[in-house]
């Protein structure tokens, strides 16, 4: 699987969640998070995540998504996961 692909499925799972979890549309989710302002965030995120400043539950709460998804997210997405 390319980066780009993976990249693409991540952000497309990470809309099917945050429009779930927000109980709005999917288009209002599009509209919300465009796909370069997510990679940035995300990436920002999961390095202090993983540097152990939060949580993986305050991961995805500050990305919107639901906790039990998370790890689905980041597998997702290729990136390594913090196992406590």
């Amino acid at each position: 699987m390319t980066l780009r692909s993976v990249t693409r499925e991540g952000y497309t799972l990470t809309i099917e969640l945050y429009a779930a979890y927000n109980h709005i549309a999917e288009a209002e989710a599009l509209a919300q998070i465009r796909e370069a302002d997510f990679l940035t965030r995300l990436n920002d995120l999961h390095t202090r995540h993983m540097g152990g400043e939060f949580t993986a539950s305050k991961l995805a709460d500050l990305l919107g998504i639901p906790a039990l998804n998370l790890y689905d997210l980041l597998e997702t997405l290729e990136l390594p996961v913090r196992y406590y």
